[in-house]
């Protein structure tokens, strides 16, 4: 569910990208858990939220 909000605030690509950061790979909502699945772009953002996420050092 956290996803479907995520998409809904953020949009599909950031929704996408958390997945990945997270690694959660039931194919549901989207079918990017894995960086397999993901595009390079999708893995970028993905890294870029999670350096966001962590704050400055």
């Amino acid at each position: 569910m956290g996803l479907h909000i995520a998409a809904r605030l953020a949009g599909d690509e950031v929704a996408q990208a958390m997945q990945l950061a997270v690694e959660y790979d039931p194919d549901l909502p989207f079918d990017t858990g894995s960086p397999e699945k993901a595009s390079p772009e999708l893995q970028q953002l993905a890294l870029r939220l999670l350096a966001d996420a962590a704050g400055p050092r």
